[in-house]
C-alpha cells in the first residue's frame, strides 16, 4: 500500500489528516495549493513550517562544503549551482501569504549551531 505525498499513516496503518505543507524552496502557488488541500481535507489544527533565511557562512565554508559534495554531484551527473546570496527562498512572499491566509501554526525551526530559535530578519 503506497502512500500519497498529502497523508500520512497513524498508529495501526489508517490515515490521517494530510501532512502539514513544508515551505521551503517551494512557489507561493504551490505552497497556497497546499495549505488548500490540507484546510479542505481536515477541520484539525496544522502548522506550516517556514525556514527564516540566514546570512551564507563564510565563502570558505561554503567552498569546503561543496567540495564535499562534488564526487555525489559528479556520481549524479549533475552541476553543484553557485551559491547566491540573494535567495532568501521568496521569505517575504510566504509571510505575506500566511498574513493573508493565517494558519494555526507557523514554528520558524532552529539554529542549526545553536539550537536556539533563528534571528528574525529586521522589520519583523
Amino acid at each position: 500500500m503506497s502512500e500519497s505525498p498529502e497523508e500520512k499513516p497513524q498508529a495501526g496503518g489508517e490515515r490521517s489528516s494530510p501532512r502539514p505543507p513544508a515551505v521551503d524552496y517551494k512557489t507561493l502557488h504551490a505552497l497556497a495549493e497546499q495549505i488548500d488541500t490540507v484546510r479542505t481535507a481536515t477541520a484539525a489544527p496544522f502548522g506550516v513550517n517556514v525556514f527564516v533565511p540566514q546570512p551564507l557562512p563564510e565563502t570558505t565554508v561554503v567552498d569546503a562544503y561543496r567540495g564535499e559534495l562534488s564526487a555525489e554531484a559528479e556520481r549524479y551527473g549533475v552541476a553543484l549551482p553557485d551559491p547566491d546570496p540573494a535567495d532568501d527562498d521568496r521569505w517575504d512572499g510566504k509571510i505575506k501569504l500566511l498574513t493573508e491566509q493565517p494558519v494555526p501554526v507557523v514554528p520558524c525551526g532552529r539554529d542549526q549551531a545553536t539550537g536556539r530559535p533563528p534571528r528574525l530578519p529586521p522589520g519583523l
